[in-house]
């Protein structure tokens, strides 16, 4: 998965998150075509997203979510590793406040994103949750 890591400074230029199978997120700098490494995750990336405020959000098949801090693309951070789910999480949506994660089992679990806690879990399908969108605002 590769998504576009928008620039929360006016001069920077945007940076782009790559996630694969071989467990690791990439942060690439475009002005020196580099990759700093973000450790964390056991098992594939099934995808990853960012905030214009440099926040950013991977899932992946090792069951987790993890949210990172990515505002400075030389010193990305591990904020919170969101666990819970029972089988890989193959998508999420979020907001400011919170993050709607589905997985493969067809659960889907609402987050906090400050305390990092499940606020609530909704079986919702009795097969794989595969694409999820934010429906207004």
């Amino acid at each position: 998965t590769v998504c576009h890591v928008p620039s929360s400074s006016g001069g920077a230029p945007p940076a782009i998150l790559s996630g694969g199978m071989d467990s690791k997120l990439c942060l690439w700098d475009p002005r020196i075509v580099r990759c700093v490494d973000l450790l964390g995750h056991t098992m594939s990336i099934s995808v990853a997203r960012a905030r214009r405020d440099g926040l950013a959000v991977s899932a992946s098949y090792d069951k987790t979510l993890r949210v990172w801090d990515v505002a400075n693309c030389m010193r990305p951070r591990d904020l919170c590793v969101l666990s819970g789910h029972h089988d890989p999480v193959l998508d999420f949506v979020y907001n400011t406040n919170s993050i709607l994660s589905g997985d493969r089992l067809g659960t889907l679990k609402l987050w906090d994103i400050g305390s990092g806690t499940c606020i609530r879990t909704f079986n919702a399908h009795p097969g794989q949750v595969s694409a999820m969108m934010s429906c207004g605002g």
